[in-house]
């Protein structure tokens, strides 16, 4: 009978089988596109196939695995799959993107490479959150700093009208609202956000709220 894997056995499993996946893709050049996306599925084909039993038999797709990889912080799986060419923006069943997935668990390293790779910065998962307000949330100052200063949105606002700072300031953020007020809405707007916060606080949804042309 063989012995059921521990958590920390199965994480180990996944990652190797990213780095394989991995490894297959970049054994295509980039001209060669046929010869990788049958490498691609034979790849996600054999990882179906657990050499140990009782783990997890499901296939990885490169989507998947990138996704995983942003999430988890594993940066040579994200650097790897980024140059055999799969797309920066992809996204998982929330809508969210692998750049706003690194951002909300705090992965600098990881929001860079996504950044270089040209990801859309202010792409909005399925909440309206952008991977600004999942750092600003969260309270990864650098990554906050780093999204900041690569031209993130800091007006743009999630389905329950809040902001990036308004996120910063509901989770007692200081540093990171610091960072983002004054680039970000004006006195008047910042007032707002305080009272959005102080109604999200008594457990009310105040929603977007309309200051002259201003949206917040």
């Amino acid at each position: 009978m063989h012995k059921r894997l521990s958590p920390v056995h199965t994480v180990g499993i996944h990652s190797l089988s990213f780095l394989l996946l991995a490894t297959a893709l970049l054994s295509c050049s980039d001209s060669d596109q046929g010869s990788r996306t049958a490498v691609v599925s034979k790849a996600a084909s054999d990882l179906t196939r657990n050499p140990v039993a009782d783990a997890p038999r499901q296939a990885v797709s490169p989507t998947e695995a990138l996704l995983a990889a942003a999430t988890r912080g594993d940066v040579e799986t994200v650097k790897l799959l980024l140059e055999a060419g799969v797309r920066a923006d992809v996204r998982d069943a929330d809508d969210a993107t692998a750049l706003l997935l690194a951002a909300r668990a705090g992965h600098g390293d990881i929001v860079a490479r996504l950044l270089d790779a040209q990801a859309n910065i202010d792409a909005t998962d399925r909440h309206g959150m952008t991977p600004l307000m999942a750092a600003a949330s969260a309270g990864h100052l650098d990554v906050a700093r780093a999204l900041v200063g690569a031209g993130a949105d800091l007006s743009a606002h999630d389905r329950m009208g809040l902001t990036a700072l308004m996120w910063a300031e509901k989770n007692g953020h200081v540093q990171i609202e610091t960072l983002l007020a004054p680039k970000g809405l004006s006195p008047e707007n910042a007032r707002v956000a305080r009272l959005q916060r102080f109604l999200i606080e008594l457990g009310h949804d105040p929603g977007p709220v309309e200051i002259g042309r201003a949206h917040v």
